[in-house]
């Protein structure tokens, strides 16, 4: 029997972990005849394309990007104006992951399909499975026992350090993600009102008088939001060596040693106001301590 071809593949979703992937993939398993994808749902933030020029730009590869054949407008309407949710998650599913199975099989058909994954070894969690048994989902980070701390310096020594939309919210994914906490919407509000607005729009004016919304605390317009103030800022911060990254407006230079004394930060967007949250991080198997940092400026 003929042995099947098997193509390598690595999808890229704009994040810090699919980009430390391809930066570790290259530097460790350079014999890997990697190709590398992006699914744009049509709905991503600016910084996300932005952040796929730099990977591209960088590590010098090409990025295919798959696109669905209908947008969200068209599923919205299809569902009568019945919004994603957390328990509805028709939007990943016909927006990434069917353009996704789609091109797949018009591309490699008869193809044993090697697909790298970002997962981390301290996430704790499997990911998506794939029903079709020629795709094997591989994961790098958790076969070589790689954590936050390690995906961090893999892109600070890259040169490509973390997507801007850092600066205020936790994750990649569309604008109108329906996972952002209130103060993420709040980011949106003053990184991208008229995203923001578009989000709105979609809560409201269904000709039927029926109420659908993103959040479960009620409608985004109802959100109190100060446009005089930056986002939440998420800065991560390595016990290893001192690292550095501006992110937005402000620049932060400190390690773990310091107790982050209100001198230590400036911004031009307002003076440091008060610590919002300190969540520490790490493994006891490591020597090493990663926390996230989020300030409210």
């Amino acid at each position: 029997m003929k042995k099947k071809q098997e193509r390598h593949i690595l999808a890229l979703s704009g994040g810090k972990d699919s980009a430390a992937l391809a930066v570790y993939m290259r530097e460790k398993y350079p014999e890997i005849p990697l190709e590398y994808v992006f699914i744009d749902s049509g709905c991503e933030l600016p910084e996300t394309y932005a952040y796929l020029n730099k990977i591209r730009a960088i590590l010098n590869i090409k990025i295919i990007v798959i696109r669905p054949k209908r947008n969200f407008d068209y599923w919205l309407k299809y569902f009568g104006g019945v919004l994603p949710s957390p328990t509805n998650r028709w939007c990943t599913r016909l927006l990434k992951l069917l353009p996704y199975n789609k091109w797949l099989k018009d591309s490699y058909s008869k193809a044993r399909i090697f697909s790298y994954v970002g997962l981390r070894a301290d996430e704790g969690r499997e990911g998506y499975r794939p029903k079709n048994e020629d795709i094997k989902p591989i994961h790098p980070f958790i076969k070589d026992n790689m954590i936050l701390d390690d995906i961090l310096h893999i892109l600070k020594n890259a040169g490509l350090g973390l997507p801007s939309y850092y600066s205020w919210r936790q994750r990649s994914g569309c604008y109108f993600c329906y996972f952002q906490r209130d103060s993420e919407w709040k980011g949106l509000k003053i990184k991208h009102p008229d995203l923001f607005e578009k989000a709105c729009n979609y809560e409201e004016n269904h000709s039927d008088g029926r109420t659908y919304t993103w959040r479960s605390g009620g409608f985004l317009r109802e959100l109190g939001i100060n446009s005089n103030k930056a986002p939440i800022l998420l800065i991560f911060i390595s016990s290893n060596c001192e690292y550095q990254d501006i992110l937005t407006s402000c620049q932060i230079k400190f390690n773990l040693g310091w107790f982050l004394p209100k001198h230590f930060f400036t911004s031009r967007a307002g003076s440091f106001s008060s610590l919002f949250a300190l969540i520490p991080f790490g493994q006891e198997r490591r020597s090493s301590l990663s926390v996230y940092l989020l300030l409210w400026f």
